[in-house]
């Protein structure tokens, strides 16, 4: 799509109107906020100093998710700045946005999809590039960008925004989750944000219209000279260090193999760790911490490649008879293998067909570990990954119960994967990943493939099986 481009001039004589994204109302109270919800008091004060209001129907809805132009507006209107300086006919939050960035709360390429990390969300569409030009009060101009501004605001970026808003300023390490962590770390000392429940920050996560209110209440409450109670478990949570997706890092109980990783995860136990590797003799082999010090995949690359993996073993781990279409299923799962192989598709359809027939329903899933990608051998990647299944039903055994070319290869009725039905198995497993474009960014096509297996490398309900014992 060509980039829109919107040249404006200063025009002091103009107010700029909206249509807004709620209806405009004078009542305080909403019959989906009781006087005891969490945030009631802060919605009731917002919604009287007018910079957010309810909906027709009564309700204000505070488990809505906010865009990051919806954040901004609010904030932006409950600071008094002043926005009829700018005029935008094609775009309602340009001068929201243009009015943020002449005071410092964003960048004026924060929002520039060409730059932005943020990878789409699922129902949000690509809605172009759009850049405005505006007059600085200084003559100057001011280009702005709203490329991504309608996805909704995550927490660490709203933390950010009021950071800033306030004339505060966080260090920038340069790299993102350093920076990311510092943030929150700094709103929690503010007393800008107190958690999700026991000091959980979830520096990802979404914002609410309810957290919006009341991040922007606390905001007010410090621009006017007040101070916040700071929470102890959101301080003690900000304190700890965090791996780039979050999550905290233990420095206790290591496992024995501890430094063939970048860190060891609070959340994870020993054994993910401590199972081995497979094809370690391999002059390619690169443990994941020397394969994530040489940077080939960013944070960015391996949470769409994982994503990936991930949808694809939904996929093959939950298919029932009853509800399977063949031939949509076959389809849907070739768009998520990186596979050159003639025939690929046809192949998933006939599976399929098998599980109609002999109505075979199956339930569980994969979670990927992006700290455990690692490379064996020059032909691909391997990510470690929890999983869990349960074959709930089939008509007759066979070596196509599960859709995986091991299983095929190796099972025989009373053999190690004649798996009982009914039963749930789980454990740790390494799911190869590769591509077949050469090019360019791997990661942009990297998936699973034809010679993917959950039984090449695992461990099943305590049993290790290396690739040599099927």
């Amino acid at each position: 799509m060509m980039k829109k481009v919107i040249s404006l001039i200063l025009i002091a004589a103009m107010a700029f109107t909206i249509v807004p994204a709620v209806t405009a109302q004078s009542q305080t109270t909403f019959t989906d906020v009781p006087s005891t919800h969490w945030a009631a008091s802060a919605i009731a004060e917002a919604v009287q100093a007018g910079y957010v209001s309810g909906y027709p129907d009564g309700t204000f809805k505070p488990d809505q998710v906010v865009t990051r132009e919806e954040f901004i507006k609010m904030a932006v209107e409950a600071f008094g700045l002043d926005t009829s300086r700018y005029t935008a006919p094609d775009m309602w939050s340009l001068p929201y946005l243009a009015a943020a960035v002449e005071n410092g709360w964003i960048a004026p390429d924060e929002y520039d999809k060409r730059k932005d990390k943020l990878i789409p969300p699922e129902g949000y569409k690509d809605r172009g590039a759009w850049m405005a030009s505006f007059q600085k009060k200084d003559g100057n101009l001011l280009g702005i960008y709203a490329d991504t501004a309608h996805y909704p605001m995550p927490r660490h970026e709203m933390a950010k925004v009021a950071i800033n808003a306030l004339g505060k300023s966080v260090e920038n390490t340069g790299k993102d989750w350093e920076y990311k962590n510092a943030v929150m770390r700094q709103a929690v000392n503010l007393g800008l944000i107190h958690g999700m429940g026991n000091g959980n920050l979830a520096p990802d996560g979404t914002t609410t219209r309810a957290q919006a209110v009341v991040v922007i209440q606390r905001m007010l409450t410090l621009k006017n000279g007040g101070t916040l109670p700071v929470s102890d478990d959101a301080k003690d949570s900000a304190s700890k260090e965090r791996d780039p997706w979050g999550r905290v890092i233990r420095t206790t109980n290591l496992p024995k193999n501890a430094s063939d990783f970048p860190y060891i995860l609070e959340g994870i136990p020993n054994e993910m760790y401590e199972m081995p590797f497979i094809w370690t003799h391999s002059k390619s082999f690169q443990t994941p911490k020397q394969f994530a010090e040489t940077g080939e995949f960013t944070k960015e690359d391996l949470d769409q490649v994982l994503e990936r993996i991930e949808k694809a073993y939904h996929m093959i781990l939950n298919v029932d008879y009853r509800t399977i279409d063949p031939e949509t299923w076959g389809k849907e799962l070739r768009k998520l293998q990186a596979d050159g192989s003639p025939g690929l598709e046809q192949k998933n359809i006939e599976y399929a067909k098998w599980v109609v027939e002999n109505k075979i329903s199956i339930e569980g899933y994969i979670d990927a570990e992006p700290s455990m990608a690692y490379v064996a051998d020059s032909s691909g990647w391997f990510v470690r990954a929890k999983f869990k299944f349960k074959i709930n039903s089939y008509e007759k055994k066979s070596n196509k119960l599960l859709y995986d070319y091991l299983f095929e290869e190796f099972y025989r009725e009373g053999g190690f994967f004649d798996f009982e039905k009914g039963v749930w198995y789980e454990g740790y497993t390494d799911i190869r990943f590769a591509t077949n474009h050469y090019g360019g960014n791997p990661a942009d096509s990297a998936s699973v493939n034809s010679i993917t297996s959950l039984f090449m490398n695992y461990m099943i309900n305590g049993r290790y099986v290396g690739p040599s014992s099927n």
